[in-house]
């Protein structure tokens, strides 16, 4: 773990887009959080977004380059980006919010890759602004990926006990089929004993595996995905981990706790589930990167920006998983297999 000279670990929380509620719900949050004598935020975007927020919400946070501030409200903050805020309008999807969440995203993961932060917790991006911008990816979890170069990574959804890592996410449904392979299954159920053994301390914890077609594809009637998916699951069961499936979704999500985490296929059937569990407190957390990296899971509720109504929840979850996975220690993602 990397520490401070005081002995304290660095969470930083990225800007997100501008023109969303990230600013927002990063400020709130760390004002709910507490900051003891183990860790300290770091703000990574832009002072003058920061700054209106601060300014609407009527907060005392004052903004600092110094590492330590002598003010008791003070919070650090790294900037990576210097445009006027007049350039990112409330609930406006620009090129100019894009690219500004994108620099502060490589900010972000310098810093972390360096060891100057010691995790990341990312607020909300636009994929529209990102393509307006030139960013040609569809979400954090792959830019991550690529940036820190992960070989192999996973998205996982943490509400409570309910934990759901997805195969595939985001693309679209005619696509997500021929991504069903027994090795991508694997690496996914491989990747979530990982976490949960190393970070969330659970001896032998039990994965049940999502099928992708109604009724695990009737014996073949309804598509021969599921071949692929038992395979990955009896590797998996041959490599030591206790994996379950390829079960129907909606039936095992019916008795999901019966399960330390579900695999699922797809995006809406991992996510639906936990929307309607965590709408407010579900965490995103990427597996397989060399850093810690959470997320709240929500949008940038472009709708809503600028209100001053936001709930911070998810936010303040993704804070407190970061740092427990800080103090966990740096875990070997590579497997058995």
């Amino acid at each position: 773990m990397n520490t401070k000279s005081d002995g304290s670990m660095r969470i930083g929380i990225v800007m997100g887009d501008p023109s969303g509620i990230g600013p927002e719900v990063a400020l709130k949050a760390i004002r709910f959080v507490d900051w003891n004598a183990n860790s300290c935020p770091v703000l990574i975007g832009s002072r003058d977004v920061f700054q209106r927020e601060i300014n609407k919400l009527n907060l005392p946070t004052h903004l600092s380059c110094e590492e330590n501030s002598a003010s008791p409200d003070g919070v650090r903050l790294v900037e990576s980006v210097h445009e006027e805020v007049n350039r990112f309008p409330y609930g406006k999807s620009s090129k100019q919010s894009g690219q500004a969440s994108y620099n502060s995203i490589l900010m972000a993961v310098e810093l972390a890759a360096s060891g100057s932060l010691d995790a990341i917790v990312t607020s909300p991006i636009s994929k529209s602004a990102f393509g307006l911008a030139g960013v040609e990816f569809p979400g954090h979890t792959e830019l991550l990926a690529q940036l820190t170069k992960a070989p192999r990574y996973a998205m996982m959804l943490a509400a409570g006990k309910l934990k759901v890592t997805l195969v595939t996410t985001h693309m679209a449904l005619s696509q997500v089929g021929r991504q069903i392979t027994a090795g991508t299954v694997f690496d996914k159920i491989e990747l979530s004993a990982i976490f949960l053994s190393h970070y969330l301390k659970l001896q032998s914890p039990t994965i049940g595996v999502c099928a992708l077609n109604p009724h695990a594809g009737e014996g073949g009637k309804f598509g021969t995905e599921e071949k692929e998916i038992a395979e990955a699951v009896r590797d998996a069961n041959n490599s030591g981990i206790k994996a379950e499936g390829p079960l129907p979704a909606d039936s095992l999500f019916a008795h999901w706790q019966k399960y330390d985490c579900v695999v699922s296929c797809y995006h809406d059937q991992g996510l639906i589930p936990v929307k309607m569990l965590a709408f407010d407190t579900a965490v995103n957390v990427t597996l397989g990167l060399p850093i810690v990296r959470t997320s709240p899971d929500h949008g940038t509720a472009f709708d809503i920006a600028g209100e001053g109504k936001a709930n911070p929840d998810s936010m303040i979850e993704a804070i407190k998983l970061a740092r427990k996975m800080v103090l966990a220690g740096r875990v070997e993602w590579k497997g058995k297999k």
